[in-house]
């Protein structure tokens, strides 16, 4: 059961839609609203709201952790169809792209295809191919253990741009050149970890910070 719709929250739910609307503290606003939809297991409206508030982080956040695959992908296929010179760092761009990714981590391979940014689409042709190889009892011994060796160079040297998630754990939205926090962990014990890097000397400190940011059952539960 999520928890119940409280007269503050519907206060502050509203006061953060009429600061959308007349464009005062935009960013904050659609932050705090795309907070309580997601706190009321409003997964979708929280995705939105977020995407439209230009928060990708977040966005990305409920995309890969909270939405199923399938409302992910219900989602993306209502965006605007994709033009021929489709700019890579247009948002809507790179949340199909974050979809492909996800669908390739679970196996969709047939599906994700059509959503990952090229040339990976036809890069993940030469990995299913190897995978299925591999798996092919029919072949050869050597046959086999070609395909197997196939699909796991390309999983090492392509394995980000095909299957890397956006966040935590990969950290694709930074290269994989930095850690990231486990924001979803943090939400559940509400803690909020904060990590410095000291430039020039290669050494980088933590702290703990307690906060309110334990996330809604419902929420929980999909993780």
């Amino acid at each position: 059961m999520r928890p119940a719709h409280t007269a503050d929250n519907t206060d502050s739910s509203q006061a953060a839609q009429q600061l959308v609307k007349i464009g005062l503290g935009d960013l904050l606003a659609r932050g705090d609203l795309g907070a309580l939809h997601l706190q009321r297991a409003n997964f979708i409206p929280a995705m939105d709201v977020l995407r439209k508030g230009g928060l990708w982080d977040d966005m990305a956040f409920v995309a890969e952790r909270v939405l199923t695959a399938d409302e992910l992908k219900a989602y993306v296929d209502r965006l605007p169809a994709p033009s021929g010179t489709a700019n890579p760092t247009d948002e809507d761009a790179k949340l199909r792209y974050l979809l492909g990714r996800r669908l390739v981590r679970e196996d969709r391979y047939g599906e994700a295809a059509h959503y990952l940014q090229a040339p990976y689409d036809r890069v993940l042709d030469q990995y299913v191919k190897a995978l299925k190889n591999g798996a092919d009892e029919k072949l050869s011994k050597l046959e086999r253990a070609r395909g197997w060796f196939t699909a796991a160079w390309l999983a090492r040297h392509d394995g980000m741009e095909l299957m890397g998630t956006e966040g935590f754990p990969d950290g694709f939205s930074l290269g994989g050149d930095f850690e990231l926090p486990d924001l979803a962990q943090q939400r559940q014990a509400g803690v909020h970890q904060i990590t410095r890097y000291e430039d020039g000397k290669g050494k980088n400190s933590r702290s703990d910070h307690c906060e309110s940011i334990k996330t809604g059952i419902a929420a929980a539960r999909r993780k």
